[in-house]
């Protein structure tokens, strides 16, 4: 047979090769191997196991979105009223900011409130502090007058909702919108002086007093800020 040529082994691969082949088949066993195509027992390299896709989180597409924040709940008048002496009590006479009265609220009352709805609320009870771009154009207008025309009468106080507006609040004001203190200023359009707005003179012994200007009037309220004329 051919097969007597080849080792006893090399008959198991009877079948692969040609018969002539095999009777011409004379290179050591050791080889035997390397010549047979090799079975495909290793995976590709590079190759991912995708697995269960389910177990694998979807990246979301496009920017991030921002989450909007949380709208603050909507408190009635109602509400701030067992805290209204307090508040006005800590930012009016003890001229705290709103942010530490916001705080000393919450910690001893445990009422919570934005801070945006405190500035609404100190507002509307009409106790705003912060002088509006009208009241301020009156109060320039009127004390550049006094200075440069009613040279005769004394200095000018000004109260804004019971508080009194501080002269170097007023200079500033003037230099941040280019007023200069040696002119007149007349604000255009002329209006007429805000309700908000009080005035009256300083005496020689820096109490207030009445003032006969028609334009000046006398207040009938405690100021805040103001010695007692007492």
């Amino acid at each position: 047979m051919l097969s007597q040529g080849l080792p006893s082994h090399a008959t198991e691969f009877n079948g692969i090769y040609p018969a002539h082949e095999q009777s011409a088949f004379t290179l050591p066993h050791t080889h035997l191997f390397n010549l047979l195509p090799t079975p495909w027992t290793t995976e590709p390299q590079n190759v991912q196991h995708l697995g269960n896709t389910q177990d694998i989180p979807a990246e979301p597409m496009g920017p991030p979105i921002n989450k909007r924040k949380r709208k603050a709940p909507t408190l009635r008048a109602d509400a701030w009223e067992p805290y209204k002496d307090r508040i006005i009590e800590l930012h009016i006479a003890q001229n705290l900011p709103l942010p530490k009265v916001k705080d000393i609220i919450q910690k001893e009352f445990g009422f919570t409130a934005e801070l945006r709805q405190y500035r609404t609320r100190i507002s509307q009870w009409g106790l705003d502090k912060k002088v509006k771009t009208d009241e301020m154009e009156a109060i320039a207008r009127k004390r550049q007058r006094r200075k440069l025309v009613e040279t005769n009468k004394g200095e000018l106080i000004f109260v804004v909702r019971e508080n009194m507006v501080e002269p170097n609040k007023i200079d500033r004001w003037m230099k941040r919108n280019g007023i200069a203190e040696s002119t007149l200023y007349v604000p255009s359009p002329l209006t007429s002086t805000p309700s908000a707005v009080d005035c009256w003179t300083i005496s020689e012994r820096g109490s207030p007093v009445p003032s006969p200007t028609p334009s000046v009037r006398t207040p009938t309220f405690a100021v805040r800020g103001l010695p007692s004329t007492s």
